[in-house]
This record gives C-alpha cells, structure tokens and sequence, in this order.
C-alpha cells in the first residue's frame, strides 16, 4: 500500500502460490519502482523468468542488496526509481565528458500540436522489433549507405549480456535494455537521421519531429520499423504529457534548456534529455 519509495528497515511479507508469478511480478511492475530487486531460489528457471520479468535497475540472485560494487556491479534504477547514469560500469566515464555547446538552431516550420504527436506515436511493440537480434542489419539494409557513421556507432555496441568482473563464483552481468519511446527532435536532418538510428538500433520506437523529417527519414519509414515522422516544428509545452521515454535534441544551449525544464516539470519516471549521437 505504499505509494513512494521508503529505505529501510522495512519487512514485509507476502505469500503466493507457485502458479501467481506472472501477477506477482505484474504487481511489482506496477507500481513504477525499480531501483533493485532480491531473489533467492536455488532453481535456475525461476531466476530467468524473474530477470527477463521485473523492471528494475539492479537484480540481485542469492546475495545481499546492499553494497554495489563499482566496476562489477553498476547500479541505477529506472522508471519512478530513475537515477540517471548508472554508477560504475564501463559506460560511466562517458558521461563524465562534456563536448562543444554549439548545436543547431531549430528551423521555422508548421507548429505541431500535442494531438498530432499522441496520435503518430508508434507502438514499441510493433513487429518484435525490440526483441529482435538483426536490427542493425535491418536499418544498414534500408539505410543502403546512409547514416554510415551512426551505424557504425551503434554496431559497436553490445547490446547482448557482458560479463564484468566479480569474486570467484559470483557472476555479474550488463544487459542494455531499450528504453520504449524515443522523441527524436533533431533539429536538423542528419542530426535527426542519427538519433533515429541509433535509437532503433537499441530496440526503441521513435517519434520524430523537425521540419523535413520524412524526406530526412525517407529510407526508413514504410519499412515497418516502430517509426513515425511528422514535418514541422516541435513545441515543447505541446509534448509535455506525450507518454516517452527518452527525448533526443541537439539544439542550441538556450533551446536545450528550455526542452529540459519542460521535461524536468513532468510528473511520474524520469525522461532523460539526450543531447549528444555516438
């Protein structure tokens, strides 16, 4: 019955039969929360369907949840539990690096209402695609040499499990998991092309939206890839209930602040501003 995240000491206790997994895990999922989770069993089916089931940032199996150590176990969470960056990891350093500040400035175009982005938003779940383990073949297919440097970056990326380092016995593993929606803002058309890319390849939907964004994305719409591209110029205020997850913008610091505080006021999960392609 809590409605917000409380940090111990707290017990409590539960029963459920063998068959209520799914719906214990749903329930979990429910209530938006996934800074960790703790699982104790000794059979091995029960840990998979536990792990692909919950969200959750950090998912211990048979230790204690206390204590994540920097390099084996990079800790964050997600959703109402969102953290930012996860800590430690081989991704950390990254986000340390702060490049140029210049941007692009956002072109004139047909102001696009909030009615027009709820009504394109593509479904995540469309054709498996997140799921699907030859995406970037797929988008180097339709792309015939467009975009090189931004597949290039993504087809660097692991996007399987990597093992990290441990004790002897205890194995730590990373898994990249897509985020659900994307609105890419661009503003200009290479710029949106690369997000685009680099937002499918990691199993996202995406909503894009500048002036010049079919023609920008021509090689990839009508595909059936999770994708959706509107001509036009985006207003923030206009997007703040669109249900995303993530919002890619390369525009000038001033209009990058402005898209930040805009996101910043939502209520529910954090949405990260990503201001920077691979």
């Amino acid at each position: 019955d809590m409605e917000r995240e409380v940090f111990g000491p707290v017990l409590h206790v539960a029963s459920y039969d063998a068959d209520q997994i799914d719906a214990v895990i749903a329930a979990i999922n429910r209530k938006g929360y996934g800074l960790t989770f703790g699982l104790h069993t000794r059979i091995e089916g029960r840990v998979q369907h536990f792990v692909d089931g919950i969200h959750a940032g950090n998912i211990y199996v048979n230790r204690n949840q206390i204590g994540a150590v920097v390099g084996s176990q990079p800790f964050g969470g997600e959703g109402l539990s969102g953290t930012g960056p996860k800590a430690g990891g081989p991704h950390y350093l990254r986000r340390f690096r702060k490049g140029p500040e210049a941007g692009t400035h956002v072109q004139d175009g047909h102001k696009v209402t909030a009615t027009e982005l709820a009504d394109n938003l593509p479904d995540p779940t469309l054709g498996g695609w997140s799921t699907r383990p030859d995406r970037i073949a797929i988008l180097r297919k339709h792309l015939r040499g467009k975009g090189a440097a931004a597949i290039g970056a993504a087809a660097g990326i692991d996007f399987g499990q990597v093992d990290l380092p441990g004790p002897t016995g205890e194995a730590n593993t990373l898994s990249l998991s897509p985020r659900g929606r994307v609105l890419c803002l661009g503003p200009d058309g290479d710029t949106l092309l690369a997000q685009t890319i680099q937002a499918l390849a990691a199993g996202n939907a995406v909503l894009a939206v500048a002036p010049g964004a079919p023609a920008a994305l021509s090689a990839l719409t009508g595909k059936g890839l999770p994708l959706a591209a509107i001509d036009g110029r985006p207003d923030p205020v206009e997007a703040r209930s669109l249900r995303v997850d993530i919002v890619a913008f390369s525009g000038t610091p001033e209009a990058a602040r402005i898209v930040r505080r805009v996101i910043a006021d939502r209520s529910g999960p954090i949405v990260p501003l990503v201001r920077e392609v691979l």
